[in-house]
């Protein structure tokens, strides 16, 4: 395929290709994948993503305008969604603190704070600079911050977005980033990692920026091997992933088609890339891709695969 421009983003081509579905095609696909997905992961052997909580990098966000619930790790009991918390109707991806047992929730230009079923307090990003549309949320255990993402994702006119740090229930700053995308904690190097759309990874200590990887063209998401500290970066835009370590891009995987979602399952030590053109999950062992699985077939003949958890 030849390319000219940049490709938009995977997430904005996703809800384009969506809302080009007809409502029926929505129902039927909308069936189809909440009835099939639980039972074809767990015949291969996979979680299912109904049922475990999501990195940072991989939850969907609700319609603009419409009322929405997060279902976090605590309102999940074994098959059963045992309850919801009402947010304003824009929640992004969550990240939960393991110091105060609460859920941060990014949701429109505020982020809602979760304990059980119950919504603790809600810290407003408005006024800080830049600090509008969180998309995700990311916790740094050595620090004890949360790390909001705010992306202004899809508005070319906009700001060019910023990381929100929080303490605690109070925001202590904001650091200046360029379209950022996605977070992740790795707590071997007890970093945080930061993917941008101008195709680098930038590393935050504490408050403080303290390095620039390259990577490659428009990252999007990103997931932390807990067991050595690599990060993977999925790179939409030229179709591969990058593997940093410390930093240092170790690895520069290739053979995937519009890389999105990624997440680490840590009892078998592989990385599950989800590609979505193809419909289908890469199965990373390190630097290799050792298997493919397919879900686009078994989910059905016009659903893309844009996330994983």
């Amino acid at each position: 395929m030849i390319r000219g421009r940049r490709r938009t983003s995977s997430r904005l081509r996703f809800f384009a290709r969506w809302n080009t579905t007809s409502t029926l095609g929505r129902i039927f696909i909308a069936i189809v994948v909440c009835a099939i997905a639980p039972l074809l992961f767990s015949s291969i052997g996979i979680p299912s993503p109904w049922l475990v909580p999501g990195s940072p990098s991989t939850a969907n966000r609700s319609p603009q305008g419409t009322a929405a619930s997060v279902s976090a790790d605590d309102v999940i009991g074994n098959s059963s969604v045992i309850g919801s918390v009402p947010v304003v109707g824009h929640p992004g991806a969550p990240a939960f603190d393991s110091g105060n047992g609460m859920v941060y929730v990014p949701d429109y230009d505020n982020v809602t704070l979760v304990s059980g079923i119950g919504v603790v307090t809600s810290i407003p990003l408005y006024p800080y600079p830049e600090a509008i549309d969180p998309i995700a949320a990311s916790f740094d255990a050595a620090d004890g911050y949360v790390y909001i993402v705010n992306g202004w994702e899809g508005c070319t006119d906009c700001d060019p977005g910023n990381i929100t740090v929080i303490s605690g229930t109070s925001i202590i700053g904001w650091i200046p980033f360029s379209h950022p995308t996605a977070a992740v904690y790795d707590p071997v190097n007890e970093l945080e990692y930061v993917a941008t759309s101008n195709d680098n990874v930038s590393l935050i200590d504490g408050t403080t920026i303290t390095a620039s990887v390259p990577v490659g063209s428009d990252p999007g998401y990103a997931a932390v091997d807990s067991s050595n500290g690599w990060v993977y970066v999925t790179n939409v835009g030229s179709d591969n992933v990058s593997v940093i370590n410390g930093t240092s891009v170790v690895g520069s995987i290739t053979g995937f088609d519009d890389p999105t979602g990624v997440s680490f399952d840590p009892t078998d030590g592989l990385v599950y890339v989800a590609n979505y053109q193809t419909g289908t999950i890469s199965v990373i062992d390190g630097l290799t891709v050792v298997s493919s699985i397919d879900l686009e077939s078994a989910f059905a003949p016009t659903a893309k695969i844009s996330a994983i958890t």
